[in-house]
């Protein structure tokens, strides 16, 4: 016959291997994703950076706060700037570069990202 407080024990147990089996594992996954984005970065990081900071440069002498230039999305113009499935694993590194330069960049689900100052 098995008590309550031995069931307890026993789910206590197991709960607890589960959340030890899932830190260990969101370790791996994001350790795999910071060696992904470095990767992506050193190919991809400094032409992206370049390209928004022309955007913003051609922007800002035109008087706006924000730039507005095509994509692929929309080849009209948008306010939001897109980037490519490739470029998902710098997408929050590209956001953290235009931060700590004092843009404020707002995040869209997709990749997108609209910089503002």
């Amino acid at each position: 016959m098995m008590r309550a407080s031995e069931a307890k024990q026993a789910s206590k147990a197991y709960y607890n291997k589960l959340v030890s089996d899932h830190a260990v594992e969101y370790k791996k996954i994001m350790e795999r994703e910071r060696k992904e984005t470095e990767k992506v970065w050193a190919k991809r990081g400094n032409a992206l950076v370049a390209q928004i900071e022309g955007w913003i440069k051609k922007a800002s002498l035109n008087g706006q706060h924000v730039t507005f230039e095509p994509s692929d999305i929309n080849p009209n113009g948008d306010e939001v700037i897109w980037l490519d499935d490739t470029d998902r694993p710098i997408h929050k590194k590209l956001m953290d570069y235009f931060r700590k330069n004092g843009f404020t960049v707002v995040e869209y689900d997709h990749n997108g990202m609209k910089i503002t100052w």
